[in-house]
């Protein structure tokens, strides 16, 4: 048991206008934290998002491995709503290994589709599953207006009596892929007074482009340096194929894509 903070943190990129005709992926994050074990400190983080997903009617949850840190997967909470006080029971976690060809040093290693436990099905999470189709996904293209959404663990707090994130909303540009790693893609944006100074914890978060108004891909890493952000994220038409073999219970997974 644990109360939960109404801490909201934005920042906005000039305005990010979400229309009411596509999902708010925004209710879809939750903040990554550890059952501990430890009397007076039952939980903890290293910082991080989780972001949770219907894919054909199934609840999973997308994070990032280096989340954990120290952490066993199976210290996990995720709660059912993003200020919740239940926690959803987990099944198992899977991630790529054996990476072969282009994959061999991508971040796309670093995505991990968490299996939750057969009594966790979508009402758990009260509709706030972003709805994974091959009309809500897309890949962007250069230039594009993005919008991220995470916990921020410069300004979450997590104590003995209250846990309360911060969640940011961010707009940012879509920088192009890199030459070194097919399955990145770059986001940049330039803020000004901004109440925080580092993007820690965003790792995780959808990305969600709002030119196409469709998800695009997840955030692995990012920095801000003098009010000038970059994420780099891992386009969704990879983190999908993660999906899609371990909804179909494969364990191998090929395919070729197209880079914009």
């Amino acid at each position: 048991p644990f109360k939960w903070g109404t801490i909201w943190g934005s920042c906005q990129r000039e305005q990010v206008a979400l229309s009411m005709a596509i999902q708010d992926f925004r209710k879809s994050t939750r903040f990554v934290m550890f059952e501990t074990d430890v009397a007076g400190w039952e939980y903890a983080t290293h910082g991080g998002t989780a972001f949770i997903v219907d894919f054909d009617g199934l609840p999973y949850g997308v994070i990032c491995k280096h989340c954990f840190g120290d952490f066993d997967w199976r210290q996990l909470a995720i709660t059912d709503s993003r200020f919740g006080s239940a926690i959803a029971g987990l099944d198992s976690i899977y991630y790529p290994t054996s990476p072969v060809r282009d994959s061999v040093g991508s971040d796309v290693m670093d995505i991990a589709v968490i299996r939750f436990a057969n009594d966790v099905q979508l009402p758990f999470f009260h509709g706030d599953a972003f709805v994974v189709r091959a009309d809500t996904v897309t890949t962007s293209s250069f230039g594009d207006e993005l919008a991220v959404s995470g916990a921020l663990k410069e300004k979450s707090k997590i104590d003995d009596e209250v846990i309360s994130p911060t969640f940011a909303l961010l707009g940012l540009a879509d920088g192009g892929s890199t030459s070194a790693d097919p399955a990145i893609r770059t986001a940049i944006a330039e803020y000004h007074s901004l109440d925080f100074a580092s993007l820690a914890g965003l790792s995780g978060s959808p990305v969600f482009n709002l030119t196409r108004r469709a998800l695009c891909g997840v955030v692995v890493r990012g920095n801000i340096i003098e009010g000038r952000a970059r994420l780099w994220y891992v386009d969704f038409s990879d983190v999908l194929e993660v999906l899609r073999a371990v909804h179909g219970g494969r364990t191998e997974v090929a395919y070729s894509k197209t880079v914009l």
